[in-house]
């Protein structure tokens, strides 16, 4: 599944003095793995210098036998490394099992130069594992609001894990190198990549008749099936949801008690109403990188604007409404930016917020200053929210940088090899697929994605 990567209307910012050497890390000719800058770290008062380097671990098994040494994997561990899953709070058995199968306490993140064809530039091949477990382990505290005027919130605060998805955990070191930084600069953040086979088990296992047959075996474009995947993630388990093309500038502006975190865009993608008139409506939050508690009540309303999208999509899809001309891309109109931000704009008219020249950035930013209806409102935001009036998670987050965006764009280019992802053609169908869950058809989905390595064709 082709994390969504779309053209955002924000300077791509250029990477000058960072502190960080991991461009230059994918580009050694050992097999060895990738190693960040070394430097004094501290995170929410506790102090670490430089990598722990594990060579071996006194923890027993459940036998009673020492596990085997663990290998340094390069990254700075400032708590041990843990040689077996950690359960956080926010999973449930079934990611809880995901973990257990993808967690590989010997193997970490790196590039090598293979003899073997690759479809990225230098012959790199670069790969991330699935699931790696919090740098900095701290045991999650007891809920509480950081305001302490707001009730708790009894279904908790953001949890602590990154979810990132794509095609396949094999990368060039454009995107190898962004998520990296992810990992670098959020050490008390567990880090999760779904591939695109994760993805289809995802909705087989947790959703089959609500999800994976009705609707997901209908689309085919990679970045419906992103945004599909990014909402639902976000409903069941919480957490930060990046695109695949985000690279870390810093850490994650979210505290305890947060239970929505966003900026504000003062853009829009759905038209004003009216007539004659191609303008927007403007104030958005941001569908490249979000963060919130799990199942948050707006969250759900997006879910469900989202699915009636889905199952009725044919106004969407016509090419001579007003939101066509507002919003080009059916995609983005149907499960994308679009619809998420008319699902923010229904919570925004019902809570009779005002909008002062199209736009509802005031009334996100303060909304007991601009909404008549703040009971309603807090149906959907129940307090807790944290909304920028900077973009890109406050500046802590950008896209597209530290390696060139010829790299960038050469890099996503390879999945034009595979048989289905974004082509127009395709989208979305209205015949659905009573097999596409069984074993058989998830082995000729990947299949088809191998391609991408094995420098074939159909």
């Amino acid at each position: 599944m082709t994390s969504s990567v779309r053209t955002r209307p924000v300077a791509r910012m250029q990477c000058i003095t960072l502190g960080l050497t991991v461009a230059l890390a994918c580009y050694s000719y050992a097999s060895h793995i990738v190693n960040f800058h070394r430097r004094e770290c501290a995170v929410d008062g506790i102090a670490a210098v430089g990598p722990q380097r594990q060579t071996t671990t006194t923890t027993t098994t459940t036998y009673g036998q020492k596990p085997p040494p663990m290998e340094n994997d390069g990254l700075n561990w400032i708590t041990a490394k843990p040689n077996k899953v950690r359960r956080m709070g926010y999973e449930d058995a079934w990611l809880m099992q995901w973990k257990y199968r993808h967690y590989r306490p010997n193997l970490g993140p790196r590039c090598v130069h293979t003899k073997d064809y690759s479809p990225f530039q230098d012959d790199l091949m670069c790969t991330i594992p699935g699931y790696v477990p919090a740098r900095l382990f701290v045991t999650p505290p007891e809920v509480r609001s950081r305001n302490e005027s707001l009730p708790p919130h009894p279904d908790g605060s953001i949890s602590r894990v990154i979810f990132v998805s794509w095609l396949d955990r094999r990368l060039g070191k454009a995107m190898f190198t962004s998520l990296m930084t992810l990992i670098h600069h959020n050490p008390e953040y567990e880090f999760i990549f779904f591939d695109d086979e994760d993805v289809d088990r995802f909705f087989c296992e947790t959703a089959r008749e609500e999800w994976a047959i009705p609707i997901l075996s209908r689309i085919n474009a990679g970045a419906m099936r992103a945004d599909v995947w990014r909402l639902l993630i976000m409903q069941r388990y919480g957490g930060v949801y990046v695109d695949s093309d985000i690279s870390a500038l810093g850490r994650l502006p979210i505290a305890p008690g947060d239970t929505a975190v966003s900026g504000v865009g003062c853009w829009g993608h759905i038209p004003t109403g009216v007539p004659g008139s191609n303008d927007t409506l403007r104030g958005v939050l941001e569908h490249w990188a979000m963060a919130f508690m799990p199942n948050h009540p707006f969250i759900n309303a997006a879910v469900s604007a989202m699915k009636n999208n889905l199952l009725h999509p044919d106004y969407l899809l016509r090419s001579d409404t007003p939101e066509a001309a507002s919003e080009g891309s059916v995609t983005m109109r149907l499960t994308g930016p679009a619809m998420y931000q008319r699902a923010l704009h229904d919570v925004l008219i019902r809570s009779k917020c005002e909008y002062v020249d199209s736009s509802f950035c005031d009334a996100l930013w303060a909304p007991e200053d601009h909404c008549d209806d703040m009971q309603t409102f807090r149906a959907y935001f129940p307090g807790g929210e944290r909304f920028f009036k900077r973009v890109n998670l406050n500046d802590t987050v950008t896209h597209k940088v530290f390696i060139d965006a010829t790299v960038w764009d050469g890099e996503e280019a390879v999945l034009r090899k595979t048989w289905d992802y974004d082509d127009s053609s395709l989208r979305i169908t209205n015949t659905t697929d009573p097999t596409f869950c069984d074993a058989e058809a998830i082995h000729i989905r990947a299949s088809r994605r191998e391609i991408v390595f094995k420098g074939t064709t159909i």
